[in-house]
């Protein structure tokens, strides 16, 4: 790891914007929040096992679900809602404190997800007040990267799971 980005303590996300495909801005509320990657588990009991053991396959994740929300209902929402796989995109700015000069620096923060619609709150209506509508999109893939440095990939329909750049699935995927 790089010395220099090694004495930075994070402090916060400084601002971050949602993209669709194209390039296209989304209006969106004030936070995201990021999935919980459950991995699937199954639970090992026998002979030579001194009770129960709960194992997991890398890679192998549950239902990872995840919204976004809108102030407002825009046409954002509804293209959203059409059937298909869609692509997201998350670039934000990182603010970081280097420890060595005292000063503040910023680092790249960027999330890419595809998924499909699974659903949609439209929202509430009431004067002056924002509809607070949002989409969910149920996940394939996601991938984070940090300064432009892959963290993680998780492609569930072409079995990649990749955590800080090493392959999870090799020992699997060699094999099928």
């Amino acid at each position: 790891m790089n010395k220099a980005k090694s004495m930075r303590l994070p402090e916060v996300v400084a601002d971050l914007n949602v993209y669709s495909e194209g390039n296209t801005f989304l209006g969106m509320s004030g936070e995201l929040q990021l999935p919980t990657l459950d991995p699937q588990t199954e639970t090992i009991s026998g002979l030579g096992i001194a009770g129960e053991i709960e194992t997991c396959v890398p890679g192998q994740f549950g239902s990872i679900a995840m919204d976004f929300p809108f102030r407002t209902l825009s046409d954002a929402n509804f293209r959203l809602m059409v059937p298909g796989s869609k692509t997201l995109i998350i670039r934000g700015a990182v603010k970081y404190h280097n420890l060595e000069t005292g000063m503040d620096e910023y680092g790249g923060l960027k999330v890419m997800v595809k998924g499909s619609p699974k659903g949609t709150d439209i929202g509430k209506l009431s004067p002056g007040k924002p509809t607070e509508s949002k989409n969910t999109l149920e996940l394939t893939y996601i991938k984070i990267e940090l300064d432009g440095v892959e963290m993680l990939e998780l492609d569930k329909l072409n079995s990649i799971y990749r955590v800080y750049g090493e392959d999870a699935r090799s020992g699997i995927n060699k094999f099928i």
